[in-house]
């Protein structure tokens, strides 16, 4: 699966990737949606429109319907075009690049777009894990996510984001909360790390409240306020401050 996976890929780096035909050696795709006429409930002929819209015409009353092809995982005929999207995608570039690399409309990017990312979504909600273990360190910090109408003024819609990340195997969590009290961090916390594992955290006093009462972890700390490595025992958070800083690099971008 691999090398197929490959040979995918050097297809799409060499844009050789051009019709349903060339992309069936690589991935098995089938049509198995059949659309009924509303009227006289005859089966509909299928004509596709591009690559996320079917247009069905039933030849008994002449009735036309058109649906989303979306909904269907992409088992779709056209599909080169979302492979060209998944691609690009994956080397990082944003949605207005990956639409002058493709023959996607902006609506078929647009929708493209939302769909992989609740795939994504649902990726990591259905494989949830606790990241750390035993005497390994995670480093935890929250940062704010929101864009000023017209870059002045309050934030819109400001989110809070608390998130970890392992030193030794890089795995991370991040996790949307409502504020930044003990209750709350601690259960992200709890939900997101395995116990047994060193933390390290700046001097929000939630952190403190917290682990102050408990037994599960390890808690280091270190003050910004004076220090960003602590100078007693070398306690620092550079690593999820450039996890924040390249993820909302990330989010500019897309």
């Amino acid at each position: 699966m691999n090398n197929k996976l490959n040979e995918l890929y050097e297809m799409c780096f060499n844009k050789k990737l051009n019709n349903h035909s060339d992309l069936s050696q690589y991935i098995n795709i089938k049509n198995d949606t059949i659309l009924h006429c509303k009227k006289c409930g005859k089966v509909m002929n299928q004509k596709y429109i591009n690559a996320n819209k079917i247009q069905g015409r039933c030849s008994f009353c002449d009735t036309k319907t058109t649906m989303s092809n979306l909904s269907r995982d992409y088992d779709i005929e056209k599909a080169v075009e979302v492979i060209y999207f998944i691609y690009y995608f994956s080397l990082n570039c944003n949605f207005d690049i990956i639409q002058r690399l493709t023959r996607c409309t902006k609506y078929a990017i647009n929708s493209f777009q939302t769909f992989i990312l609740n795939k994504i979504n649902d990726y990591f909600r259905n494989n949830k894990y606790k990241i750390g273990g035993k005497d390994m360190i995670v480093e935890v910090d929250e940062s704010f996510l929101g864009k000023r109408k017209y870059n002045v003024g309050r934030i819109q819609n400001q989110k809070i984001i608390l998130g970890g990340i392992c030193r030794s195997t890089k795995q991370r969590f991040m996790q949307i909360i409502e504020k930044r009290t003990k209750n709350i961090i601690g259960k992200a916390i709890e939900d997101n790390i395995q116990d047994g594992t060193i933390i390290y955290t700046d001097q929000w006093s939630s952190y403190l409240y917290y682990f102050m009462n408990n037994q599960k972890y390890k808690h280091n700390f270190v003050n910004h306020k004076y220090n960003f490595v602590d100078p007693l025992d070398g306690t620092n958070t550079q690593n999820i401050e450039n996890m924040w800083s390249s993820f909302k690099k990330f989010k500019r971008r897309k």
